[in-house]
């Protein structure tokens, strides 16, 4: 089991038979984040212009990380919202920032307000991710002219 998993048990109900020791169903854990609420969610609000770091760890018994998403509720409608991504990440004995990568001025639609929205981080920051990797990430904010509430992390893996 995974060391988020052993620390936060709660949150792991979607693990198939096999899922993750060599099988091919997939597994999925949730990692949430917070210091508001918004309505019955606990979440981690973000300004227009504020930022956060978050953090995770890849499951060292996956043999292939295929999503780590965020996810997260506008309480406005901001279809062009630019938001910094950057992450460091390396396993145990390396580095923190054995891996380090920026997905600098992207812009996501988060055009729905009150709507839960995804934002896929795997191809844009976690390019070299590996089964066992500790992993930081920051959302920074560029004056996105609203609060996002994020619920939290999303890893899928075989």
């Amino acid at each position: 089991m995974s060391f988020i998993s052993s620390y936060f048990p709660q949150y792991f109900g979607n693990k198939a038979p096999g899922a993750g020791e060599g099988g091919s169903a997939k597994s999925q854990f949730f990692v949430p984040d917070f210091n508001a609420s918004y309505g019955d969610f606990r979440t981690r609000s973000i300004a227009g212009t504020g930022g956060h770091r978050f953090l995770i760890q890849a499951p060292p018994e996956a043999s292939v990380i295929q999503a780590i998403d965020l996810f997260g509720i506008p309480i406005g409608a901001s279809a062009a919202a630019q938001i910094d991504l950057t992450s460091d990440y390396g396993a145990e004995g390396e580095a923190y920032n054995a891996h380090s990568e920026a997905a600098i001025g992207g812009v996501f639609n988060f055009g729905t307000a009150d709507q839960i929205t995804k934002v896929s981080l795997l191809s844009l920051i976690f390019n070299n991710i590996q089964p066992g990797d500790f992993a930081g990430f920051f959302v920074d904010h560029n004056g996105i002219g609203t609060t996002i509430h994020y619920i939290g992390t999303r890893v899928t893996y075989l």
